[in-house]
């Protein structure tokens, strides 16, 4: 029977006895509490310690030490509370378990039974203690002998033994002794358990003689006791005779034992031959050594290995013989080995460096084979041998698998094996970068084909096929990375063999075409951009010879292929161009270096033409030039163009006469050349009268050509030396050269307005046209060109100012006059942003009603300095210089705003007149602007009346009646001003929606006393009742010119003789403190 198996069942058995004992108590079966009537009691408190112990026991062997050793402490406990008990006389125990049910008059264990529990859980706790002395087994040692104290009482028939209750019961003695037997064997390898059950002669001599020494005595004591009683013997005859059989029977045991021990030596000494003939057959090794390291045996041939004799070996320490001579680099190693055999029974297998006794290093494989106890002590055996050529071979070997390892993963191309199914095996880390694998486990046992272009995937599969197949397999082919880079490879692959995988493997080895791909591709797209390249382009040699020319040199030079291979480019030169070009050019390529630029070259039918050429050496890898590339590109249209612009940049494209820079630096000239030769010269600047009404009422081709004979007009009167410019528009300017007075320039100037007396004809129609002029004199006026300028477009200025068509000098009035405009005009432009701008409003009375019918708007300059300015000294330069636009809108404005503010305050609705100027009027938003001052002010629409000159209107008649008409629409008022003094038709006249037409007071002043003004003011009143219009007339200042209008019936008058023009607050009083009647 298995060892663990007798201690669990001797456990087992333990256990139940005090079960069953304990079901005797709580059930009440005598016989289960006792044996025999007359024996004694086995109480409860020893049943329960037996059925502890008994689990103690069998938890410990099987292997639950922690459960073992909870039930030890509760049977040593249970052990010393009895003992407790009785030597304190505490009657507090007994009661425990005296009280209640079954257990009623039980008592409680003998002392002899407390001594038995505390050893028990005593030596129960120390079982796997390997440190400590075998604890265990010395309980066990006492347990049993008590209990064979114990049993042979009962056997013997001591009386005091099994009639007292300071002894046990019998089968409490039973039970212990089960107990003490588990006990003595639950740590089998060491003291007294070791002995027995050793495998050597003591343990066989002790397992057969140890039954009969403790059974003989026992035995034949009994039966000479029952012959005493029986009164067959004596008591002296009975020990003789017991004496006599114990020596008989031990000498027959001891022969017997004796024979079997001379048996076991021989065939030990037999077997110990056959093991050291064997041993010293065997290549390898062997050995036998004690915890210490200590060789206790080791086999001849470690002499020839180690290179030692086995005396040496034997004799030796173990770090003089063995540690020492071990290579420092595998000694820790080694160490660990041996220290893990012993202290953990872990078997090693190792290969180190050990050094011979001659010095020379050689390779030692040794293991071990298992570790046993020997002679109170362990022992371990094992075998080494020489494994020098195996691990110079082995190591030799993975120095060439780390090599080709090495090659393999520096190999620049990607190389990978692949299973027979496609499935990759393993790769180079170029294959990797290739695939666009982070690392290998990424790529291992993933099918390669996936990576194919679905286009080259049946070919990759054939390829693959064909390499298996045992061909040497290629093909070009194009994968997509794993992050979506798409490669062209050039692969190869040859199937490899491999015996223990049982399949063919393929090597497949790809080099990245890509570049080389792109390469041809863009070389084909470099092949097709040449072919179809808009420019010529050549490839010569080093010699110039023509190697190549694409269809577009062809094209340009009229040459054929035939006739243009082999020759030079000199075949294409003119003669047109410097020789100095080609100089630079050669030493420029030849150089190394791109040269740029232009040829006046030939082509085959002797046309010249203009070609701009870069030429660009191509070098070989040493850098030495072999070639020349020349790109052509035929410039002769934009030579053409060139030239147009340049004279289009100084030449006036509709009369070719010099532009205004031309002018300035024909002027410029003029002056250096007047300066050197101490001579004078004339500017005139010549300006035409009214050409826009030309433009306006004829259209923009008839005043083109008007301009053009204008120009050859002029031209055609001037000496070769003068020189006469457009400077724009309607504007000419002429330089008159080597004048010796101020008279000469004057002679040509009257000239000039003679000739513009003549009709110029364009186009069927007969036009006159006449010209103002202003002279400026060099040195006389101003010794610079710009100042020349100036100064003439101030004479010209003043020309126009007397009336056009006629000459004016320049003076210094003039240079005054023109600096007083100017200065006006500056401060003008920040009077409105400084808030000196004021309307002044004059009421129109309404002569029928005789009230108050509305008010003009009148523009007042309140000047820092000058005071109050009236709107002639500055309206018209605001008309100049384009301040009449935000100043008009800013009148209208505070005229709607002020006759708002009126209306709010209660006063009768009137309406407020506002002046527009023409420039206003020929806004684009014009009509938007009057529409968002009304929205913004929320003055009724009916409440302003715009007053424009009939000057105005009729200077663009179309547009001002459209604008008219959405101004009429809104419901705005309309008043035709200063009538009678422009030119209108009455055909126009008509048509102008106008509410009202204004008198003008140049015909009002004298209209009592000058019959002409008295008939012009009495027809337009006629005129304008006989057209639904108002009449209204300013400037009315006397009672008789009022008697006169009231009395031809007109509507309304404005003037002093009513009121001088007012602010916004006294016009309100002026309203309210006067009433006006008839």
């Amino acid at each position: 029977m298995n060892i663990c198996a007798r201690e669990i069942t001797a456990g087992l058995l333990t256990a139940a006895i005090g079960l069953m004992t304990l079901a005797g108590w709580l059930f009440d079966i005598e016989t289960l509490k006792r044996i025999h009537p007359a024996f004694p009691l086995m109480y409860p408190d020893t049943a329960l310690a037996f059925v502890l112990s008994g689990g103690s026991l069998a938890g410990t062997v099987a292997g639950w030490r922690g459960m073992a050793r909870a039930l030890a402490c509760a049977v040593l406990a249970l052990g010393v509370l009895p003992l407790l008990a009785d030597v304190t006389e505490s009657g507090l125990y007994a009661a425990l378990w005296s009280s209640g049910g079954g257990l009623a008059g039980a008592g409680h264990m003998s002392a002899m039974s407390s001594s038995v529990f505390i050893l028990a859980g005593a030596g129960l706790a120390a079982v796997g203690k390997d440190r400590m002395p075998p604890l265990a087994q010395f309980a066990a040692l006492g347990i049993l002998a008590v209990a064979a104290f114990a049993l042979i009482g009962y056997a013997y028939d001591v009386p005091w033994i099994h009639a007292s209750a300071n002894v046990m019961a019998v089968h409490t003695a039973f039970a212990a002794a089960l107990l003490g037997w588990g006990l003595l064997f639950a740590e089998p390898r060491r003291g007294f358990a070791a002995v027995i059950l050793s495998e050597q002669a003591g343990g066989l001599l002790l397992r057969r003689l140890l039954p009969f020494v403790i059974a003989v005595p026992a035995v034949l004591g009994w039966f000479r006791l029952r012959g005493e009683y029986a009164g067959l013997y004596g008591m002296n005859t009975g020990l003789a005779l017991f004496a006599l059989s114990n020596i008989a029977i031990l000498t027959i045991l001891l022969y017997r034992n004796a024979r079997l021990l001379n048996r076991k030596d021989a065939a030990l000494r037999n077997s110990e031959a056959q093991y050291r003939s064997l041993v010293g057959n065997i290549p390898d090794t062997l050995w036998t050594t004690d915890a210490a390291g200590k060789l206790l045996f080791i086999s001849s041939n470690a002499e020839k290995i180690l290179g030692i004799s086995v005396a040496e070996l034997l004799a030796g320490s173990p770090e003089e013989v063995w540690f020492a001579r071990i290579h420092p680099e595998d000694l820790r190693r080694v160490q660990e080995a041996w220290v893990n055999l012993f202290a953990r029974h872990h078997m090693f297998n190792v290969e180190y460096r050990y050094r011979r006794k001659d010095g020379a290093w050689i390779w030692l494989h040794e293991r071990s084979l298992h570790v046993y106890e020997c002679n109170g002590t362990l022992c371990a055996d094992g075998l080494f041998s020489d494994a020098s050529e195996r691990v110079r071979t082995r190591l030799a070997l993975e120095a060439g698998e780390k090599r080709l390892r090495a090659i393999f993963d520096a190999e620049p191309e990607c190389v990978k094996i692949l299973g027979a199914d496609g499935t990759l095996l393993d790769i180079n880390p170029a294959g990797l970068a290739m695939i666009e694998a982070d690392h290998l486990t990424q790529a291992l046992g993933q099918e390669c084909d996936a990576l194919v272009a679905p286009h080259d995937r049946a070919a990759y599969r054939a390829f693959i096929a064909s390499a298996l197949q045992g061909e040497t397999a290629m093909l070009q082919f194009e994968i997509t990375g794993l992050k979506g880079a798409q490669r062209w490879l050039d692969a190869i692959a040859v199937a490899l063999p491999f015996e223990e995988m049982k399949a063919e493997t393929v090597l497949v080895i790809a080099r990245d075409m890509t570049a080389r791909k792109l390469a041809e591709t863009q070389l084909r797209k470099l092949s097709l951009a040449v072919e179809h390249s808009p420019t010529a382009i050549v490839i010569t040699d080093v010699a110039a010879k023509i190697e190549y020319a694409n269809p577009k040199f062809y094209q340009l030079t009229g040459y054929a292929p035939e006739e243009i291979i082999g020759q030079t480019p000199r075949i294409l030169q003119s003669g047109l161009t410097a020789r100095e070009t080609y100089q630079a050019l050669w030493e420029t390529i030849l150089a190394g270096k791109d040269w740029h630029g232009e040829f006046h070259d030939r082509k085959k039918n002797g046309q010249s033409y203009w070609c701009l050429q870069s030429i660009s050496p191509v070098k070989n890898e040493h850098g030495a030039i072999t070639h020349f590339v020349s790109v052509t590109e035929d410039i002769s249209e934009r030579k053409h163009s060139e030239s147009v612009i340049r004279h289009l940049a100084f030449y006036d494209p509709l009369t070719d006469l010099p532009n205004r820079a031309l002018f300035r630096d024909r002027l410029v000239q003029t002056v250096a050349l007047a300066q050197r030769n101490e001579h004078a010269f004339a500017l005139m600047y010549l300006d035409l009268d009214r050409f826009k009404n030309v433009n306006d009422t004829l259209g923009h081709p008839v005043g083109d050509r008007l301009l053009k004979a204008v120009a050859e007009r002029i031209r055609r009167s001037l000496r070769y030396t003068d020189t006469v410019a457009r400077l724009g528009g309607d504007e000419f300017a002429v330089v008159v050269q080597d004048i010796t007075c101020a008279g000469d320039a004057l002679r040509l100037a009257e000239h000039l307005l003679y000739l513009f007396t003549e009709p110029f004809f364009i186009e069927k129609h007969e036009l006159f046209i006449t010209p103002s002029i202003g002279i400026s004199i060099y040195p006389q006026d101003a010794a610079d060109s710009d100042a020349l300028i100036k100064l003439a477009d101030v004479a010209l200025y003043r020309a126009k100012e007397l009336g056009r068509n006629n000459c004016q000098f320049f003076t210094a009035d003039m240079n005054a006059a023109a600096l007083e405009h100017l200065l006006v005009e500056n401060q003008l432009r920040h009077a409105l942003e400084r808030h000196e701008l004021v309307l002044y409003y004059q009421p129109q009375i309404d002569l029928h009603a005789g009230t108050i019918c509305g008010v003009e708007a009148l523009l007042r300059w309140r000047h820092p300095d000058r005071g109050m300015v009236p709107p002639g000294e500055f309206i018209t330069i605001a008309e100049d210089s384009g301040l009449i636009a935000p100043i008009g809108a800013w009148v209208l404005r505070e005229a709607c705003l002020a006759n708002k503010a009126w209306l709010d305050a209660g006063l009768p609705e009137i309406l407020v007149a506002v002046n527009v100027s023409a420039k206003q009027l020929r806004q684009k938003d014009f009509v938007d602007t009057v529409a968002a001052v009304l929205a913004e002010t929320e003055l009724p629409p009916h409440l302003l009346e715009v007053e424009l000159t009939e000057s105005c209107v009729m200077q663009d008649p179309e547009q001002a009646i459209a604008i008219l008409e959405a101004l009429k629409a809104m419901g705005i008022k309309l008043a035709m001003d200063d009538f009678g003094t422009g030119y209108s038709g009455l055909a126009y006249l008509k048509r102008l929606p106008f509410d009202k037409i204004k008198i003008d007071r140049s015909f009002v002043t004298d209209v009592a006393a000058d019959a002409d003004d008295a008939a012009i003011a009495r027809t337009i009143i006629a005129m304008a009742h006989s057209m639904h219009r108002i009449a209204i007339a300013e400037g009315v200042e006397t009672t008789a010119q009022l008697d006169f209008l009231r009395a031809e019936g007109c509507d309304e008058i404005q003037g002093y003789y009513f009121s001088r023009p007012l602010e916004q607050t006294a016009l309100e009083r002026f309203i309210r403190e006067r009433s006006w009647l008839a």
